[in-house]
Protein backbone atom coordinates (compact mmCIF):
# COMPACT_ATOMS: atom_id res chain seq x y z
CA UNK A 1 0.00 0.00 0.00
CA UNK A 2 1.29 3.51 -0.60
CA UNK A 3 0.81 6.58 1.81
CA UNK A 4 -2.17 8.04 0.23
CA UNK A 5 -4.13 4.91 0.07
CA UNK A 6 -3.34 4.66 3.53
CA UNK A 7 -4.33 7.76 4.48
CA UNK A 8 -7.33 7.19 2.59
CA UNK A 9 -8.59 3.90 4.62
CA UNK A 10 -10.75 5.15 7.59
CA UNK A 11 -8.83 3.85 10.53
CA UNK A 12 -6.34 6.20 9.59
CA UNK A 13 -6.35 8.87 12.41
CA UNK A 14 -3.96 10.95 10.15
CA UNK A 15 -4.68 12.83 6.88
CA UNK A 16 -1.97 12.32 3.97
CA UNK A 17 -0.08 15.42 4.27
CA UNK A 18 0.35 15.10 7.98
CA UNK A 19 1.36 11.34 7.25
CA UNK A 20 4.04 12.71 4.62
CA UNK A 21 5.57 15.03 7.54
CA UNK A 22 5.95 12.42 9.75
CA UNK A 23 8.07 10.69 7.82
CA UNK A 24 9.71 12.94 6.51
CA UNK A 25 10.83 14.13 10.18
CA UNK A 26 12.43 10.81 10.59
CA UNK A 27 9.32 9.15 12.86
CA UNK A 28 9.04 4.98 11.78
CA UNK A 29 6.37 4.26 9.47
CA UNK A 30 4.26 2.52 11.86
CA UNK A 31 4.39 4.99 14.36
CA UNK A 32 3.67 7.64 12.09
CA UNK A 33 0.43 5.85 11.06
CA UNK A 34 -0.55 4.52 14.61
CA UNK A 35 0.33 7.95 16.75
CA UNK A 36 -3.04 9.79 17.07
CA UNK A 37 -3.02 13.25 16.15
CA UNK A 38 -2.25 15.94 18.89
CA UNK A 39 -5.31 18.09 18.07
CA UNK A 40 -8.62 17.05 19.67
CA UNK A 41 -11.32 16.83 16.57
CA UNK A 42 -14.77 17.38 17.15
CA UNK A 43 -16.49 14.21 17.26
CA UNK A 44 -20.12 13.87 15.82
CA UNK A 45 -22.78 11.08 16.12
CA UNK A 46 -23.30 8.85 13.33
CA UNK A 47 -25.19 5.55 13.64
CA UNK A 48 -24.92 5.41 17.80
CA UNK A 49 -21.00 5.81 17.54
CA UNK A 50 -18.90 9.30 17.92
CA UNK A 51 -16.65 10.04 14.47
CA UNK A 52 -14.86 13.07 13.63
CA UNK A 53 -15.69 14.62 10.35
CA UNK A 54 -12.10 12.94 8.36
CA UNK A 55 -13.70 9.31 9.68
CA UNK A 56 -16.91 10.26 8.19
CA UNK A 57 -15.86 12.01 4.82
CA UNK A 58 -14.04 8.47 3.99
CA UNK A 59 -16.77 6.39 4.33
CA UNK A 60 -18.24 4.87 0.97
CA UNK A 61 -21.37 6.71 1.54
CA UNK A 62 -20.67 10.16 1.83
CA UNK A 63 -20.41 11.45 -1.60
CA UNK A 64 -18.74 14.76 -0.76
CA UNK A 65 -15.09 15.87 0.01
CA UNK A 66 -14.14 16.54 3.20
CA UNK A 67 -13.99 20.41 3.01
CA UNK A 68 -17.33 20.44 1.53
CA UNK A 69 -19.00 18.57 4.32
CA UNK A 70 -16.73 20.26 7.12
CA UNK A 71 -18.86 23.33 5.37
CA UNK A 72 -22.27 21.92 5.05
CA UNK A 73 -22.35 20.41 8.71
CA UNK A 74 -20.46 23.32 10.75
CA UNK A 75 -21.06 26.61 8.54
CA UNK A 76 -25.08 25.63 8.02
CA UNK A 77 -26.21 23.42 10.27
CA UNK A 78 -27.22 20.45 8.31
CA UNK A 79 -27.76 17.07 9.74
CA UNK A 80 -25.28 14.60 9.26
CA UNK A 81 -26.54 12.36 6.91
CA UNK A 82 -28.25 14.56 4.16
CA UNK A 83 -24.55 16.56 4.09
CA UNK A 84 -23.12 13.07 3.42
CA UNK A 85 -25.19 11.63 0.56
CA UNK A 86 -26.23 15.27 -0.92
CA UNK A 87 -24.10 15.95 -4.11
CA UNK A 88 -22.29 18.88 -4.82
CA UNK A 89 -24.73 21.42 -7.52
CA UNK A 90 -22.26 22.74 -10.09
CA UNK A 91 -23.36 26.49 -11.00
CA UNK A 92 -25.12 27.60 -13.91
CA UNK A 93 -23.09 28.67 -16.86
CA UNK A 94 -23.33 32.50 -17.09
CA UNK A 95 -25.43 34.23 -20.34
CA UNK A 96 -22.50 35.12 -22.98
CA UNK A 97 -22.03 38.01 -23.50
CA UNK A 98 -23.52 37.43 -27.59
CA UNK A 99 -26.59 36.49 -25.95
CA UNK A 100 -26.72 39.91 -23.71
CA UNK A 101 -25.90 42.02 -26.40
CA UNK A 102 -29.08 40.59 -28.58
CA UNK A 103 -31.68 41.59 -26.11
CA UNK A 104 -33.30 45.50 -27.14
CA UNK A 105 -32.09 47.46 -23.84
CA UNK A 106 -28.72 46.44 -25.00
CA UNK A 107 -28.57 48.20 -27.83
CA UNK A 108 -28.36 52.24 -28.86
CA UNK A 109 -31.43 54.46 -27.94
CA UNK A 110 -30.86 55.61 -31.40
CA UNK A 111 -31.33 52.33 -33.05
CA UNK A 112 -34.54 51.39 -31.14
CA UNK A 113 -36.39 54.49 -31.65
CA UNK A 114 -35.52 54.24 -35.81
CA UNK A 115 -36.72 50.47 -35.85
CA UNK A 116 -39.58 51.40 -33.69
CA UNK A 117 -40.69 54.12 -36.78
CA UNK A 118 -40.27 51.98 -40.24
CA UNK A 119 -42.96 49.60 -38.21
Amino acid sequence: MTIPQIAEQPWCPVTRYCLYQRIRGGMDIVEAITTKPHQTRKKYRYRGKMRSLLYLSRLPECIVKYNTLYERIERYGWPIEFAMTTPVVEPKERKSKKLRADIEWARPIEEIIKGGEER
